[in-house]
């Protein structure tokens, strides 16, 4: 996700209908985050689901296990004087996929207060927001659709 740089000034002149748009647009970013960009299932045998996961020490304890199991799987295959054998995979992906996984899921955990706290504000906005702010966000919202078809 690129993150773009936003100089934001919010004062009482403030058009609250395109700050709750804004605010709309950055919560379906994050919580997109959730169930995209994962390669694995999340499911790690004796550990649990790392989708679900909500403490970072697990994350790592998670991460730890991969990585304990590929180096026993590759010290094991050369003891048995393999000089050539299969790449190691946990449930059908390889290290790199649950590490990817891990600090994916780390980041979603990282970026939960943030989405709590955009969401909250969301909410004390709508609250505020009058009849004419409801009416000019609409006429926003169909001239930009209405400008867009070419």
């Amino acid at each position: 996700m690129a993150k773009e740089k936003m100089e934001l000034v919010l004062n009482d002149k403030t058009d609250l209908i395109s700050v709750v748009n804004m605010l709309d647009k950055k919560i379906k970013e994050f919580d997109g985050l959730r169930d995209t960009s994962y390669k694995t299932s999340g499911v790690l045998d004796g550990i649990g689901d790392i989708k679900k996961e909500t403490k970072i020490d697990k994350l790592i304890k998670a991460y730890g296990s991969v990585l304990s199991r590929e180096k026993v799987y590759n010290e094991s295959a050369e003891d048995l004087g393999l000089k050539t054998f299969p790449q190691f995979e946990l449930n059908g992906h390889t290290r790199s996929d649950w590490k990817h996984d891990i600090n994916f899921r780390i980041s979603i955990i990282d970026n939960k207060d943030k989405l709590d706290k955009m969401k909250l504000w969301k909410e004390k906005l709508s609250g505020i927001m009058t009849k004419k702010d409801i009416q000019n966000g609409v006429y926003s919202e169909m001239n930009e659709f209405f400008s867009s078809k070419k």
